[in-house]
């Protein structure tokens, strides 16, 4: 075979530090945008980005170059630099040290789009710390 072909789509999900309420409405949309320019510039796709208040949803599809902690530590970096540089009073910003990354398989990139698409509305009835913990109970890929 004379050339690569990777298809690894990957669904992240990263809070803000002590997961505090920091990323305002009115910034999202701007720090979304962001953080999809960081990952198409790292020959990744990003397929959907979506958050609430203290924490983003990020769908993509991993590049064959790129590893996946790398990606991760480029998108925190930047966007929390990018967030501090917006306003006087994020000067504190940070992201919470860890993160969760699921394998998507293409069958279900639809369906993980829609989820996260939705997040405004998926919690109102549940909580992040509720929505990670049922990530962790999954038995196979999303």
């Amino acid at each position: 075979m004379g050339q690569s072909q990777v298809r690894n789509y990957v669904h992240l999900v990263f809070s803000t530090r002590n997961r505090a309420p920091l990323i305002r409405k009115e910034l999202r949309k701007k720090l979304f945008g962001y953080i999809y320019s960081i990952i198409e510039k790292s020959n990744c796709k990003p397929l959907c980005i979506n958050g609430v208040a203290d924490h983003v949803h990020i769908l993509f599809g991993l590049g064959q170059t790129m590893a996946l902690c790398d990606l991760v530590m480029l998108v925190k970096t930047s966007s929390s630099r990018w967030v501090k540089s917006q306003s006087a009073d994020l000067a504190c910003f940070a992201w919470q040290h860890g993160y969760g990354a699921y394998s998507v398989s293409p069958t279900n990139l639809c369906k993980v789009r829609r989820y996260i698409d939705n997040q405004e509305q998926h919690h109102r009835n549940s909580t992040a710390e509720q929505e990670l913990a049922w990530f962790d109970s999954l038995d196979m890929p999303i």
